[in-house]
């Protein structure tokens, strides 16, 4: 797991505890009949969508890196 997976991952875990207030605050409320079903649902999306646009920033870092190295290794 690379640099930008981690971050995307916190950033997610940190998008997914705000939406769990919220929809916590609503059920308080009695705006909503349920909280933790839509929070569920809703955090395995964010984490699913934040890992893989952290896992394609790693990736490109990686090939970005390998591209870098042949062009450096070859011009001496």
């Amino acid at each position: 797991m690379g640099t930008y997976t981690i971050i995307s991952l916190a950033i997610g875990f940190i998008v997914i505890l705000f939406f769990g207030w919220i929809m916590y605050v609503h059920y308080t409320n009695d705006d909503l009949e349920h909280w933790v079903p839509p929070t569920l649902i809703v955090g395995m999306l964010i984490i699913m969508l934040f890992g893989s646009i952290g896992y394609g920033a790693d990736k490109y870092e990686k090939i970005h890196g390998e591209i870098k190295d042949t062009i450096t290794s070859n011009s001496h």
